[in-house]
């Protein structure tokens, strides 16, 4: 940098001072007074939505737009539901929450930014948070949601009491409102955008009035349209921008990153509506496939391809060959592979592996590790049909920083903590593998029978249960210490 006495560049072409043209801010206003009408813009950086008072109409009456808006609760860091208020807004195309609603919530951050563009073309960055569990106060419904952390999303709303009394809602709406205090002004915690609105409606409605109409969702009824009052005038709320630190909650465009986010919400709602257990108490899990594993073809050609260069290494090394088969027997005796019956017409996917040295582990020297990226004979791989997920875990940063305050402190390891986690039998088949000990014997079929290392969803699939755990527990230090202090497989 330099400064402006040292700069040889002219001077601003627009206001001729002493800064670059395109540095020109307009911090031009304009004002309008009258007798009939007085106008005041109240606009800053965090509230988004302008005021007009007393404003003048023909007909001498105000009118109020009933925006959508629901109670609905999220689940904290501890699992435990909480009520917040919603509005619905099916011109986002992604949900925010507002800080201080993600900050009572403990939500985390995923450690990942979206760009988002609002009314002018004016783009921000947005934080976004780890997915979290949505359900209904007055339903059984329950999604993965993830929102985007913004200050402010608008003003209360309505923007001043409605007289309920007067609007005529059949009793039958009443109980069932998905916002009971929907004519009283209070503050808006999240927006739901067009991620979520169009799967919570029913399709029902009922006019109430030929400007109101109810509308049936998984949140109860929501009440919608114009109410008009000839004694009062009002804030009218609409969302508008004035420089590029305004946060507009309307996401017009946003960048491929909230295809990630679109995916990552998809995982974690898959894992919760599939997760079971086995009769042992152990953990059942599903693949969060993308796509129907008919479209990879055929594989088997491949993975035998690999074994046999693997068969190669192998012999010219016995030490590891050695280390190698007693590793399969073990993944065979545990019970983590069993032996493959014909595929028939289900479709397969045949995984390829290799060995893995780790000198200095402590409870697996050699690790076999299975490669689900390689393509099939259609160009696909396994990897590339499944979700990956979104990170549960903390940040080791903040896992170690917190390790250091401890005068004392214990580390331990979870051993094979991927294969713990058992995958539904009727997904087994895309986990094959063709191995065999000897060269000279004919090569067998094996089935993977636990979350695979060298799948896409394998470390979602296995720390997300591990916080499965802390959710269903009692003991709130145990709760604390697994959702928290936990890295991958490490404590």
């Amino acid at each position: 940098g330099h400064q402006a006495s040292e700069c040889k560049f002219s001077n601003c072409k627009i206001c001729n001072k002493k800064h670059n043209t395109k540095l020109h801010y307009n911090q031009s206003t304009q004002s309008e007074k009258g007798d009939d009408s007085d106008v005041e813009a109240a606009v800053s950086p965090k509230v988004l939505h302008v005021r007009t008072n007393k404003e003048k109409v023909l007909d001498n009456s105000y009118h109020h737009a009933m925006l959508a808006t629901a109670i609905i609760n999220i689940n904290d860091a501890s699992g435990q539901p909480r009520q917040c208020r919603a509005i619905l807004d099916s011109g986002s195309q992604i949900s925010f929450i507002t800080r201080a609603c993600a900050r009572k919530l403990q939500l985390r951050n995923s450690n990942a930014s979206t760009s988002i563009a609002g009314i002018g073309s004016t783009s921000l960055k947005v934080i976004r948070l780890t997915p979290a569990i949505v359900s209904s106060c007055t339903s059984e419904y329950t999604t993965a949601l993830t929102f985007h952390c913004i200050n402010v999303i608008t003003s209360d709303l309505p923007s001043c009491k409605v007289k309920i009394k007067e609007l005529d809602i059949p009793n039958s709406i009443k109980l069932q409102l998905a916002d009971p205090q929907f004519h009283k002004p209070s503050s808006i915690d999240c927006l739901l955008g067009a991620d979520i609105f169009y799967e919570i409606f029913h399709g029902e409605r009922i006019t109430i009035s030929s400007n109101l109409i109810a509308h049936s969702t998984t949140f109860g009824w929501i009440i919608t349209g114009q109410i008009y009052d000839e004694t009062q005038g009002g804030t009218c709320t609409s969302l508008v921008t004035h420089d590029a630190v305004c946060q507009s909650a309307v996401a017009l465009h946003v960048t491929k990153n909230n295809s990630r986010a679109i995916e990552e919400c998809y995982a974690e709602n898959h894992f919760v509506s599939t997760l079971t257990r086995d009769d042992s108490g152990r953990f059942v899990v599903r693949l969060p496939f993308s796509q129907d594993p008919t479209v990879l073809g055929d594989s088997r050609y491949m993975a035998v391809k690999r074994f046999i260069n693997l068969e190669r290494r192998l012999q010219k090394e016995p030490l590891l060959a050695n280390e190698y088969k007693a590793f399969m027997r073990e993944y065979l005796d545990l019970g983590h592979m069993e032996k493959a019956e014909e595929c028939n017409d289900k479709p397969a996917y045949y995984l390829p592996h290799h060995a893995v040295l780790k000198a200095d582990s402590i409870t697996t020297k050699v690790r076999v590790v299975f490669d689900g990226s390689a393509c099939a004979r259609s160009g696909l791989s396994l990897n590339d049909i499944l979700h990956r997920g979104p990170k549960i875990q903390h940040d080791i940063i903040s896992i170690i920083l917190r390790f250091r305050t401890h005068a004392i402190a214990l580390t331990a390891d979870v051993a094979k903590m991927y294969r713990q986690v058992l995958i539904h039998p009727d997904d087994r088949n895309v986990q094959r593998i063709v191995y065999r000990e000897l060269p000279d014997e004919p090569l067998q079929e094996f089935k993977l029978c636990t979350v695979t290392y060298g799948t896409k969803p394998a470390s979602f699939l296995a720390t997300r249960c591990l916080l499965q755990l802390a959710q269903e527990t009692n003991d709130l230090s145990v709760k604390r210490t697994i959702a928290e202090d936990f890295y991958v497989d490490d404590l």
